[in-house]
This record gives structure tokens, sequence and C-alpha cells, in this order.
């Protein structure tokens, strides 16, 4: 098991796992921009068909979206997109203004794998927000990172991005998939691997994640780009209010719903009467990881939002990073992110623009 939690040393772990592999490759992605990590992606895809690897890549127009909204506004692999797309990337572009965009969105000029043996639908609506990739059915890359530069370098802002990713080798692992994995007793070591995921239109994600929250004894340590998914925060409160260590890291100006954010981190401030520790990121932190009595942990792509627990779909990993030996790793990011962080110290710290607020938990 190998545990990544900077984008330069993950994607070079992935090209290099890339040109190793033998026999297939398939690849589940939400963002895949049309900047300079997603064409080195690209070039690695296309690199292993003409090798003769089984590529295969299941990528969801509803990213497509954020692709048309953000940083670079181009997207790599779609040609098109419904109107309700456009629609929604031309209001977000507006409601989130960032200096160094470009004017004009711009999607793909034709099928990008046009004269290869890469199998990739871009019109497949799925609503699927995982990113992972699987090498010969036995290499598992699990994360929150999405295809494009701003994990591998920056966003436009200069903002270094603070995300999980985690390989392991399935063969040497025991896997267990949902709906099994939803329940996981946490007195009860081991080293089986839980995978809890939205998939088919079934929504495993938020009871598994609600499970684990209610068994903490003693800490509960939670590193999220976004926030405010209504009976989480009420579990987390009742959590801190009976004594469990809760320590909160957020970015301090999320690129989406960061008063959303704000407001959600106050209401947690407020309902614990400061017990809580809320760190406020300068970076941006875009990981979404939960780590239950200081040992056992659970990310991936879901973040504590609405849409990821009752609409997208979602790919989390669970383990115990003692038994694996990522423990140390797992501290190590977090001692990172700390030291770019800012404590909150009173409720005042926590100012959020209330209309934006309201706004952004409405959609």
């Amino acid at each position: 098991m190998k545990l990544f939690y900077e984008g330069q040393t993950a994607f070079s772990y992935i090209w290099s796992a890339m040109e190793e592999a033998e026999q297939s490759i398939d690849i589940r992605m939400f963002i895949w921009r049309d900047d300079v990590l997603g064409r080195k992606m690209l070039d690695a895809v296309r690199a292993a068909d003409q090798r003769g690897i089984d590529v295969r890549i299941k990528k969801d127009w509803l990213g497509s979206v954020f692709e048309l909204a953000e940083e670079s506004r181009a997207s790599l692999i779609h040609d098109k997109v419904p109107l309700k797309g456009w629609l929604t990337a031309l209001w977000m572009h507006g409601f989130y203004p960032m200096a160094g965009k470009p004017r004009r969105a711009r999607l793909a000029s034709a099928d990008i794998f046009a004269g290869t043996n890469i199998q990739c639908d871009p019109h497949d609506m799925r609503s699927d927000h995982s990113k992972s990739i699987l090498l010969d059915q036995r290499l598992f890359i699990v994360s929150g990172m999405n295809f494009e530069n701003k994990e591998y370098d920056q966003d436009l802002l200069g903002r270094k991005y603070f995300d999980y990713m985690l390989a392991v080798d399935l063969k040497d692992h025991t896997l267990m998939e949902a709906p099994l994995s939803i329940e996981r007793n946490l007195l009860e070591v081991s080293k089986d691997l839980d995978i809890i995921q939205n998939v088919d239109g079934l929504f495993h994600v938020k009871p598994g994640i609600m499970s684990r929250i209610r068994q903490a004894r003693s800490e509960l340590t939670i590193v999220m780009a976004y926030i405010g998914y209504q009976e989480i925060t009420d579990a987390l409160i009742e959590k801190c209010n009976e004594g469990v260590q809760l320590t909160l890291y957020l970015p301090i100006k999320a690129n989406l719903q960061s008063d959303l954010n704000l407001k959600v981190a106050s209401q947690l401030y407020e309902r614990t009467s400061g017990k809580i520790r809320i760190f406020l990121c300068q970076e941006m932190i875009h990981a979404k990881l939960i780590m239950v009595d200081d040992d056992y942990v659970t990310f991936g792509s879901a973040n504590l939002n609405r849409q990821a627990l009752e609409v997208l779909g979602e790919t989390n990993i669970g383990f115990f990073s003692k038994v694996h030996g990522v423990y140390d790793d797992i501290h190590a990011s977090m001692e990172a992110i700390r030291k770019a962080s800012i404590e909150v110290r009173s409720q005042e710290d926590l100012k959020y623009n209330r209309l934006r607020a309201f706004l952004e938990g409405l959609v």
C-alpha cells in the first residue's frame, strides 16, 4: 500500500504504473481538463493503447460542467455538452470568478480517441464523481484527485492543492465491497479494505460514513473540501458534545461553496461551545478524509455535502492506518496542512456571506 498527499509524487507514480501495465487499464474520472496535466494523462493512455493494452475510460459528461467553468475552461474529452450543462457552467463561471480564467470556454474539437482502440463514451451521463484507476485488474488506485493541472502544480491563484491518493495491490489484501462494508466494527482491527460506494442508484456512502462517525470514542479528524450535509453536521456536534475531540480542516477560500463551508463551520463552533478545533487552510484542501480514533481512515471522492451523499456516484476506501503502515504518512499530511492554516479562535473568525451561503446550500 502506498499513500500520497501531494500531486507531483502521486501522478509520477501513476505514470510509472501505467507504463508497467501489461493487460488493461480502467479509469473512472470526473474532471479531465485540457491543460498540461490533462494532456500528459492523455499521452499516457495513448502510449498504453499503442502497446496493445486494453484501455477503458468512464468519463462523465457532468464533469465537463466544471471543466468549462473553472481554470483553463477547456474540456479535453467532451466535444459536446447538453444545453443544461452549458447553462450551469456559465452560471458557475460568473458566480465563482477567478483572475486568469479565459473569457471563452472550449470543448474538445473532435473525438479525442479517434484512431485508437481506447473505449470511452464522452456523452455518457453517469453523474459519477469517482476518481479511480485499476491496472491489470490488480493495482487499484483510488483518490480525490482529478486529472487537472491544479492537482499537480497549483491553481490560477497560485495555491497548492492538498489531496489524497492510495495505491494498493489487491493480491495482497482482502477487499470488502459495498454493501458489506457499510457497517464496519471499528473495535475489531482488521487488514481488510472497505470500499464504500454510491453506485447503480444505491447510496451507500452516507450510511457508511454515519456508521463510522457514530463509533468514534475519543477522536474524529476531518480533512474536507466541502461540507454542508445537516445529518452529518448534527452527528459531529453530538459526538463532540459527548467528549470526542473533533478537529476539522477546511480551505479558508474554497473554489466552490466557500460561504456554505464557513456557515456550517460556524454552526459547528457555536453548537459545540467552541470545543471543536477548526483550521482554515490558506492553500486549497481538495481532500475528503475522515480519521476515527487516530487509526481508522476513510477517504476518496465523497465530500460531506448533499451532492456527494444523495446525488452523485462516489468511491471511498477505508482501512486501519496502523495495520497498513500509513499512519505516519497521514499525520505528516495533517501537519503540512496545519502549517498552512490559521486556527479558529472565536466565531468571529468564521465570517461568511449569508446570501451566498444560502444560494450554495440550494444548489
